[in-house]
């Protein structure tokens, strides 16, 4: 019973529009980027031929077939503006769409003075934030 209320607020609308928008943006930027990355527009790290010829490889395999160290996570910042920097950086803005969504609906519990649900969201925003960061 109160879940069904809690879908009719418009918190939940709220949360679902703006995670739709971010998600259809995050999305039509990860397309052209890849255009983008694929059509030689960016520089690339590595050829694609060569990381096609070594897909099948784990990741430990992979850095030793082609002789170059990779970076993970937050460390393609480090190799420049590059078309895997490009394509990595919109799959964690997808990633991240919820977030905003989470910011805006705590900021209208606390409006509402509803301490318990700004406390629960929160708490999901510190849990979502520390996943992102690696910390998981």
């Amino acid at each position: 019973m109160y879940l069904k209320k809690w879908f009719e607020q418009k918190e939940s609308l709220l949360y679902g529009q703006v995670l739709d928008w971010v998600v259809k943006l995050c999305l039509l930027l990860m397309a052209i980027s890849f255009l983008i990355y694929v059509g030689g527009g960016l520089p690339q790290l590595m050829d694609l031929d060569q990381v096609a010829q070594n897909w099948h490889l784990s990741l430990s395999d992979f850095q030793r077939a082609t002789h170059r160290p990779l970076a993970v996570g937050w460390q393609l910042r480090e190799v420049g503006l590059s078309g895997e920097f490009i394509c990595r950086l919109c799959i964690q803005s997808l990633c991240s769409a919820s977030l905003l969504s989470l910011v805006l609906v705590c900021v209208k519990f606390y409006r509402h003075r509803d301490w318990i649900y700004v406390a629960i969201t929160l708490a999901n925003l510190a849990i979502l934030g520390l996943a992102m960061g690696g910390f998981f």
